[in-house]
């Protein structure tokens, strides 16, 4: 291999993080049986192609125990060396925390096998790798400067650790050391998957496409295993069909076929149709892979037994996500209590298919008994049974039953994943791994949606509480940083009146926000007394720009102080806290070490100065997207653009956190009219600033070029973006290089949204002196272009974007 150094330097600035996997395997080179897939992941032989334990693809296989294997995750990201180390080190992914940076030897051999990661003809995804340079973690001379392998060339390039390359994190595992046999002849065969090989499949988590329910009939009573309770959706939010339901499952999972067990009542809110769909992770993008027409039973609480899906399609690759979107209720004349806007509900919901390792839930696996009157070892692994003995025998395996003949009697049942040991005596030994899910969404919390304790809320505070269900107050309480009142600290009086305080103080959980109201009545503003606000500082806290903070209650203090004790949270902490619940003459403060309730006298000499610490309620906003509720890619966004991406990050024009990205519509230049072609910049060369290829930065870039770029009759300056005015907003901006690329990565390229042309570069906001970047829809590259060009400006689309 040549080590060639590199000629130019890329200053990039920020890894532009990870694809999701391809949405196709059918190519020749992943074309293989799902036995052998599985059997690979759960830790059996593998062979270059297949699914390694990890989620990635197999590039380094081998069948001999001991021997280190090698598998590349499904991921692709940009950035310098020092971003190519952070995102493979702290990478967690198919479940494994164990990713690195490829040596550039690996990298070699990655190069020479990557048409075993090639995607179908007409698909593109990150499986597939650019024909761009990737860093690799060997560093060459004294600086010392790194090494990239080029995937056009297979070159090595030397280059400074600043210039920005691909990224493509691997790690190594080892096929696990088989039990010794005794030495004989032995056949083995094996045979494809059959449906009757699949089983119930664990559910870690619900969440719904609803905006309404009873109280105690939620979501999470569709996977109870009671038939007695149910989840009826009053109100669909009508984004997707009618509603539906979002499973995350234990681990990834084939999912082939439904089992629906009808609800107590109202045969009219029956589901009918049904459309299934599958994602690696929650914010999509999302493969449809069958649907249902169920013929339901009119009996209540009734199973109608599982439903299957076509193999074909979803025996694609594991998914961890999976979408039930109801598009029909069945047709009767019931007459339901509650029936505006077609309201649908389930018994029970379980979802049947094959995990990659053997899921617990489900059909008992069948009993295993060995009997021989010779001493026999049988070592099994997944799907594949060998029997050996002193005589020969032949073993043949088929899903979940395997029966061996040979001049002994045995008979030997096996499960994926088991071991079993037989000799002049019965014995069976069963162990079963199972591999963790990999982690979930932190950011969906903060963005309105699902909560769970220790998140980071939408007003930046801590959940430390959430209710099983939505109620009257809302669903979770977050409590606001312990630094929330900056300088001043914690410290304020409790009341401006000094006794002969009345109300209806109430000691609930989401009782706090009433009894903050009193206390606005109770104890105003007193300037003589220097009492400025006392007890109502915490309602005027204003974290990330919410307005509904107020002072607990008794019973949210103590859920605080139970929260911090049953994680053993306590450091750094507060003492105590005062609580919104007054007596006549007194406050009422809640230990946190142990809950205890604390009396102080609102004026003793002194006003009281007691530790204050806001708090507020709300709901998951699960309504959809382009009304405020939680996003992902594909939505329709509050502008009416199409949502392109989903993840945090920083307007560094205004320094706000943000969570969603749109862009606009075809059209919104005017009918017929995808884009607006158009001069980039009415200057001809010098344009100064910091312009900047990063996420975040192109409404910042846009507002330095506007400031340069005066208007004229010949070249338009970037306020074609800035004037567009989709769904009434006036944020529209031009996207910077790591923006339009996204755009191509997440959206066009997955085929989510079709731009109205095939090929093409959007123009970004991310500039040089004299050039700027566009990228090209259909393949993602950037390149740079000239302002102004002999006697002719250049030309480019433009499509603009927002932030929310």
């Amino acid at each position: 291999m040549r080590r060639l150094r590199a000629s130019s330097l890329v200053l990039a600035g920020l890894v532009v993080s990870t694809l999701v996997s391809c949405s196709s395997s059918d190519t020749a080179s992943r074309d293989r049986n799902v036995e052998r897939t599985l059997a690979c992941a759960a830790g059996g032989p593998c062979a270059v192609g297949d699914v390694g334990p990890g989620g990635g693809i197999v590039f380094v296989g081998a069948s001999t125990p001991g021997v280190d294997m090698w598998e590349a995750a499904p991921i692709n990201g940009w950035g310098n060396r020092a971003d190519a180390e952070e995102l493979s080190n702290e990478l967690m992914f198919g479940g494994k925390d164990d990713w690195q940076l490829p040596s550039a030897d690996l990298l070699a051999t990655l190069y020479e096998r990557a048409d075993a990661f090639a995607c179908a003809a007409d698909s593109d995804c990150a499986e597939s790798f650019s024909q761009e340079a990737y860093w690799s973690s060997t560093l060459f001379g004294e600086v010392p400067d790194g090494v990239a392998v080029s995937f056009e060339s297979g070159d090595e390039l030397v280059d400074s650790v600043l210039s920005s390359y691909q990224i493509r994190p691997v790690r190594s595992f080892q096929m696990p050391t088989p039990t010794p046999t005794s030495t004989s002849s032995t056949t083995t065969t094996t045979t494809p998957l059959e449906l009757g090989d699949f089983q119930y499949l664990d559910v870690s988590g619900v969440s719904a496409m609803c905006s309404s329910w009873p109280e105690n009939e939620g979501p999470a009573n569709a996977i109870d295993g009671d038939v007695d309770s149910k989840y009826l959706c009053l109100q669909p939010d009508g984004g997707i069909g009618l509603g539906g339901l979002y499973f995350r499952l234990a681990r990834p999972s084939l999912v082939v076929g439904v089992e629906v067990t009808t609800a107590n009542d109202c045969r009219r809110r029956d589901p009918r149709g049904m459309q299934f769909s599958v994602a690696e992770s929650n914010l999509g993008p999302w493969i449809d892979v069958g649907s249902t027409d169920l013929d339901l039973p009119d009996d209540r609480g009734i199973s109608f037994g599982v439903q299957y899906l076509d193999p074909a399609i979803v025996v694609i690759e594991p998914r961890e996500w999976v979408r039930l979107t109801v598009t029909s209720r069945r047709e009767t004349s019931d007459n339901c209590w509650w029936d505006q806007g077609q309201p649908f509900q389930f018994s029970e919901i379980k979802l049947y298919g094959q995990s990659v390792v053997s899921s617990a839930q489900g059909p008992p696996a069948p009993t295993t008994t060995t009997s021989s009157t010779t001493t026999s070892t049988t070592t099994t692994v997944p799907r594949t049974t060998t029997t050996s003995s002193t005589t020969t025998s032949t073993t043949t395996t088929v899903p979940r039953t395997t029966t061996t003949s040979s001049t002994t009697t045995s008979t030997t049942t096996t499960v994926p994943r088991t071991t079993t040991t037989s000799s002049t005596t019965t014995s069976t030994t069963t162990t079963t791994t199972t591999v963790p899910p990999p982690p979930r969404d932190e950011t969906e919390c903060r963005r309105g949606g699902l909560c769970s304790l220790g998140d980071v809320g939408p007003g930046g505070g801590t959940v430390f509480y959430a209710a099983s269900s939505v109620q009257p107050w809302g669903q979770y309480l977050e409590i606001a940083p312990q630094n929330w009142n900056g300088d001043s600290g914690p410290w304020h009086g409790i009341c401006s009146k000094r006794s002969g305080i009345t109300g209806a103080f109430v000691n609930t959980i989401g009782g706090g926000k009433a009894n903050t109201e009193i206390i606005k009545q109770q104890c105003p503003l007193d300037v003589s007394t220097y009492c400025y606000w006392c007890g109502l500082r915490p309602s005027m806290y204003r974290g990330k720009g919410k307005t509904d903070w107020y002072t607990p209650s008794i019973a949210e203090v103590q859920a605080y102080s139970a929260y911090l004790q049953a994680g053993n949270r306590w450091v750094g902490e507060y003492g105590m806290i005062l609580t919104s619940n007054l007596g006549a003459d007194f406050g009422q403060l809640v230990r946190l070490d142990n809950g205890g309730i604390i009396n102080v006298g609102i004026f003793s000499g002194n006003y009281s100065n007691v530790e204050q610490r806001p708090i507020r309620a709300f709901a998951p906003n699960l309504s959809p997207c382009r009304v405020g509720g939680v996003c992902r890619v594909g939505d329709t966004g509050p502008g009416g653009g199409i949502v392109f991406y989903v993840g945090e990050f920083v307007n560094s024009q205004t320094g706000e956190t943000k969570y969603n990205m749109e862009f606009a519509p075809n059209g919104w230049a005017g009918p017929d009219q995808f884009d607006i072609f158009s001069a980039y910049c009415s200057r001809t060369s010098g344009l100064i600033g910091a312009f900047s290829t990063s996420l975040g930065t192109g409404q910042r870039n846009t507002a330095l070029l506007q400031s340069q770029c005066p208007a004229s009759a010949l070249a338009g300056p970037t306020d074609k973006e800035t004037r567009y005015r989709g769904g009434g907003l006036s944020d529209w901006f031009m996207p910077s290089q790591a923006e339009a690329q996204k755009i191509s990565e997440n959206v066009v390229r997955k085929g989510v949204y079709d731009l109205g042309w095939r090929s093409g570069a959007i123009a970004t906001s991310s500039a040089t002196s004299d050039g700027y970047m566009s990228v090209d829809m259909s393949t993602g590259t950037a390149s740079q272009r000239t302002i102004f060009s002999g006697a002719n400006y250049v030309m480019s689309p433009r499509r603009p974007i927002r932030y929310f």
